[in-house]
C-alpha cells in the first residue's frame, strides 16, 4: 500500500511540475508570437515580396542579394537581410516551444483521475495507521513531507541537468559546422571559385541555424536554473552568450571579414563549451547527493513501517 502511494506521489508531483512548466511556457509562446508578428511586419516593410523571401534559407537569400551588388549591398539591402535574420530566429524559437507545448498536453490530461486514485489510497492508509497509533502515522507524515521537498528539488535538477546536455548536444553542431564555414571560407580566399562560395555559405547557413538552436537552448536552461536558484550557486553568466548570434552575423559580405567573425564565434563556442561542460558536472554531483538524500529517507520511511506491522 505504502509503495502504490509512493508512486501515486510521485506521479503527482511530476504532474504538478510538468503544470508548472506548461503555463511558463504558454506564456513565453505568447510574448514569442508578439514579437514574431513585430518581426514579420518588419521584414514586410523592408520586401514586398515576403511570401517568397519566408520560404529561403538565409544563405540563399543573401547569395542573392550579393549577386546583385557583388559584395556591397546598399542600406535598403542590409536592412532586409537583418529582418529576415531577426524572423528566422524567433520563427525557430515559436516552432520549438510549441513542440515542447504539446508534449505535455497528454500527461496533463491524466491528472484528475491520478488525483483520485492518489486521495482514495492515501485516506485508506491513514485511517489504518491511526487506528494503530497516532504518532506513527504522525512521523510517517512528516517524513512524507521531507521526501516530497527532496523529490521536487531532485525534479528540477533533473530538468537543468537535461538542458545543459541538449545545450551542449547544439553546441558540437555548431561547433562542426563552424569549422566546416572556416576551412570553406579559407579556399574561397584562396580562388575556391563559386563551389567553395556556396559551400561556404551553406555551412554558414547550418551554423546559423545550430546557433538560434543554442540561443534557445540556453534560454531553456537558464530558466531551469532559475527554479534551483536556492540551492546552487553558479558562477558562470548565460547572459553573455546569448547575443553571439548577432554578432556572427555582423560583417559578413566581405570574405576576410566572414572569417575573422567565424573565428570569433568559434572562440566564443569553444568558451561555452567549457562552461556547460562545467555546469553539467556540477549538477551531476548535486543529483547524485539530492538522490542519496532521497533514498535515505524513503529508507527510513520503510524501517518506520516495517518496524510496527
Amino acid at each position: 500500500m505504502i509503495k502504490d502511494l509512493n508512486e501515486l506521489r510521485d506521479t503527482l508531483e511530476n504532474l504538478e511540475y510538468q503544470k508548472k512548466k506548461y503555463a511558463k511556457l504558454s506564456h513565453e509562446l505568447s510574448s514569442k508570437r508578439e514579437q514574431q508578428g513585430k518581426a514579420k511586419k518588419s521584414l514586410e516593410k523592408e520586401n514586398r515580396d515576403v511570401e517568397k523571401i519566408e520560404g529561403l534559407s538565409f544563405a540563399f537569400f543573401m547569395a542573392t542579394l550579393l549577386n546583385n551588388r557583388s559584395e556591397k549591398l546598399e542600406k535598403e539591402e542590409l536592412e532586409a537581410l537583418e529582418a529576415k535574420h531577426l524572423y528566422d530566429a524567433i520563427s525557430y524559437e515559436v516552432q520549438a516551444l510549441n513542440e515542447e507545448i504539446m508534449s505535455l498536453d497528454t500527461a496533463i490530461a491524466k491528472e484528475a483521475s491520478i488525483k483520485a486514485a492518489y486521495q482514495e489510497a492515501y485516506d485508506r492508509k491513514k485511517k489504518e495507521l491511526s487506528a494503530q497509533s497516532v504518532a506513527l502515522w504522525e512521523k510517517i507524515r512528516l517524513l512524507d513531507i521531507d521526501l516530497s521537498k527532496k523529490s521536487v528539488e531532485l525534479k528540477e535538477i533533473r530538468e537543468a541537468e537535461i538542458a545543459c546536455s541538449q545545450t551542449l548536444d547544439s553546441i558540437h553542431i555548431a561547433t562542426k559546422e563552424l569549422s566546416d564555414a572556416k576551412a570553406f571560407g579559407a579556399w574561397d580566399m584562396l580562388g575556391g571559385g563559386l563551389v567553395a562560395t556556396m559551400a561556404k555559405r551553406s555551412h554558414m547557413d547550418r551554423a546559423q541555424n545550430a546557433i538560434n538552436d543554442v540561443n534557445y537552448k540556453l534560454k531553456r536552461l537558464k530558466k531551469e536554473l532559475s527554479d534551483i536558484n536556492e540551492n546552487i550557486s553558479l558562477e558562470i553568466n548565460i547572459d553573455n552568450y546569448l547575443s553571439f548570434a548577432d554578432y556572427f552575423f555582423d560583417g559578413i559580405f566581405v570574405d576576410m571579414m566572414v572569417q575573422n567573425k567565424i573565428n570569433e564565434s568559434q572562440a566564443k563556442v569553444v568558451s561555452l563549451k567549457n562552461d556547460m561542460e562545467a555546469m553539467h558536472k556540477y549538477l551531476k554531483n548535486m543529483h547524485v547527493e539530492v538522490e542519496t538524500e532521497k533514498i535515505r529517507l524513503k529508507n527510513e520511511m520503510d524501517q518506520v513501517i516495517l518496524k510496527d506491522f
